[in-house]
């Protein structure tokens, strides 16, 4: 066994490896640096957005389960400026008490930024009922009090 892998390390650490891409590890990260844009709970609800302008549309899914919100992303390897390369990604976000996760809205915008809203649940029972418009009530309702008097 060789003591110069060991007495070499001090000098060229094996962080810095290339693995025989070209490519140092730190870089092989910086396509995923940047993704998320931004994500927050306010008072509307909550709201993300992905930068995924790498990815086609039929590319990326959106999906809830129970209270998460799950995003993948995934394409097969293709050509770029620098070789081939493949990409794929799973972003999942919890949503707190109140959401209701079936009102979840995406949105992919021209240039490649994926929105996420999902609204904050109204925790009161009231529900709203509409109101059907009909023909005149007062003749029947006349003429069956005249049918009464008449007998």
């Amino acid at each position: 066994m060789s003591l110069i892998p060991f007495l070499l390390e001090d000098l060229y650490p094996t962080s810095h490896h290339r693995f025989g891409t070209g490519y140092y590890p730190r870089h092989l990260w910086k396509n995923y640096e940047g993704i998320e844009k931004k994500s927050h709970i306010g008072k509307d609800g909550f709201e993300a957005s992905l930068d995924v302008g790498h990815f086609q549309p039929n590319e990326i899914t959106v999906k809830t389960d129970h209270h998460s919100i799950v995003i993948h992303a995934k394409h097969e390897e293709k050509q770029d400026e620098h070789g081939y390369i493949s990409r794929e990604f799973t972003r999942r976000y919890d949503l707190p008490e109140g959401f209701k996760p079936e009102d979840l809205i995406s949105t992919l915008s021209s240039d490649g930024v994926l929105s996420i809203k999902c609204p904050k649940h109204q925790g009161s029972n009231v529900r709203h009922v509409q109101i059907q418009q009909t023909g005149p009530v007062k003749q029947s309702i006349k003429s069956n009090e005249e049918k009464k008097e008449g007998k």
